[in-house]
């Protein structure tokens, strides 16, 4: 009887191993696809409590200086930073300096916006205050290269009237941050980068994690890139971090993240309440719902996500489970041909755990292209040798080259070249009316009139002839206006 009763756990347990080793490889697995088609450079971790189940890096840290990312390496976490400001502020209502309920007139008498005896710290850090979200990208793309007080950016949210009553409505605010990184200067009397330090950093080991006006400087820290979609890489436009201090301004690594996870774990991390209009919690976590695994269970979750120029970040945990998934990265996309979120890749990794089926990456013949162009290459000529030789590699999808087409229309003013990848797209897939509309649509942007009355006729036979194909409601739209477009068109011609 013990014998069968040890060989059953010995089965459990290789049971168990098979599966956690299928989980890992998964992982690889997806990780080595995003950095064998150059769609990651970053790292990420995958941890159950205290042991680590998976890490990885790829890309490059330094491009100029060919810097490989390592596991170790530096990333700017962008609004990641929000809850360590929430966790400042909750180890501070348990030493008694404040209250969730207490109003900004109670603890920050001087705060001279609208609401200021209406907004509780609760409603600041879960986004219901009220005040405004941040200021244009034109302005900021201007004053967030200057140095700013913390008084500067608390100025930015006195100075703008709500967005509605507090309490009422969820508005994310990252200067909604700024003013609890005030109240946290208010209440203990010292800089918030000391608080931060007295509270969180040292207390959690946090050894490699730096904000903005701290003393130190951390080592291996990489820089932050964009991806242009004609040019590739390019050096993110700067920032002064002090900018985005209380909500945006943390510099941290993985490792550091997963101790700072498990050091929260020793406070009381709540749901947010059934009844809250927002999903925030109070240690400023979203609080979410995940269908997974091959049961299809319902999981919670507390997760955040952060961007900042140059970087994305994206923080994920299981509390059933004690799962932590991190994933860190330094680029960001300035075009939606494909981009590559921390968050969409984190959600992969939970997916490998819960061995959920996940579609390796491929990247997208319509970014590939793209580069082609910016090259100053024959379109034509590119494409069939992507086809002839990348075929495998890449993904080929007719969604794809029309928002390569609309890129270079738009944002690149360049119809001549929107029209070839267009008429690419149109002969590749010829049962889709959208691929003739946007065609003739880029040949009037070329002043090709009767061409693009042409196309547009054609691709309203295409509509006729495959219906079940095109029965989608853009498409109907589509073809309503063009079909009104043809009709007052020929009306106006004598």
């Amino acid at each position: 009887m013990k014998f069968v009763k040890m060989m059953a756990m010995i089965s459990v347990v290789c049971h168990l191993m098979t599966a956690c080793t299928d989980r890992v490889d998964n992982m690889d697995a997806l990780m080595k696809a995003y950095a064998d088609q150059d769609l990651f450079s970053g790292t990420v971790l995958v941890a159950k409590g205290d042991e680590l189940l998976y890490q990885s890096a790829s890309g490059w840290a330094d491009r100029s200086d060919s810097i490989p990312s390592g596991v170790n390496t530096g990333f700017r976490i962008g609004s990641l930073t929000k809850p360590f400001t929430a966790h400042v502020i909750q180890r501070l209502i348990t030493e008694g300096y404040l209250r969730l309920d207490d109003t900004l007139g109670t603890v920050f008498p001087t705060y001279r916006g609208e609401g200021r005896d209406q907004i509780t710290v609760r409603e600041l850090i879960q986004h219901t205050s009220g005040i405004i979200a941040h200021l244009s990208d034109e302005t900021e793309s201007v004053i967030e290269q200057n140095h700013h007080t913390l008084d500067e950016l608390v100025s930015y949210a006195e100075s703008a009237p709500l967005g509605f009553v507090p309490g009422t409505a969820f508005q994310y605010s990252n200067y909604g941050y700024a003013v609890l990184a005030k109240v946290a200067e208010k209440v203990t009397g010292q800089a918030y980068s000391d608080v931060l330090k007295q509270y969180l950093l040292i207390p959690g080991g946090l050894n490699h994690t730096q904000g903005a006006d701290m003393d130190s400087y951390l080592k291996n820290a990489s820089l932050g890139y964009e991806y242009d979609l004609l040019e590739g890489y390019k050096n993110a436009n700067p920032i002064d971090l002090s900018y985005a201090r209380g909500y945006g301004d943390i510099t941290s690594t993985t490792h550091d993240l997963w101790k700072w996870i498990r050091y929260q774990k020793s406070y009381r991390l709540p749901a947010t309440e059934d009844d809250s209009i927002s999903s925030v919690t109070t240690w400023g976590w979203f609080n979410n719902k995940i269908v997974t695994g091959v049961n299809a269970d319902t999981i919670e979750v507390l997760e955040h996500s952060g961007s900042i120029n140059g970087f994305g970040s994206f923080m994920l945990y299981v509390p059933e489970d004690q799962l932590t998934v991190i994933v860190l990265k330094n680029f960001r996309s300035n075009n939606y041909l494909q981009p590559i979120y921390a968050s969409s890749i984190g959600k992969q990794l939970l997916s490998c755990y819960y061995e959920d089926l996940v579609e390796l990456p491929r990247k997208s013949v319509a970014m590939t292209l793209a580069r082609k162009i910016g090259e100053g290459l024959d379109i034509d000529e590119s494409y069939t040798n992507l086809k002839l030789q990348e075929r495998q590699h890449l993904k080929f999808d007719e969604s794809e080259l029309n928002k390569l087409g609309i890129e270079l229309l738009f944002k690149y003013n360049s119809p001549y070249q929107a029209a070839e990848v267009f008429r690419i797209n149109m002969e590749e897939y010829p049962r889709s009316y959208n691929t003739y509309d946007s065609y003739a649509f880029a040949l009037l942007m070329c002043k090709d009139t009767s061409s693009a009355v042409a196309f547009y006729k054609k691709g309203f036979s295409v509509f006729d002839q495959y219906p079940e194909e095109n029965d989608i409601e853009s498409v109907h739209t589509n073809l309503s206006d063009a079909k009104s477009f043809i009709r007052n068109l020929e009306i106006s011609i004598p």
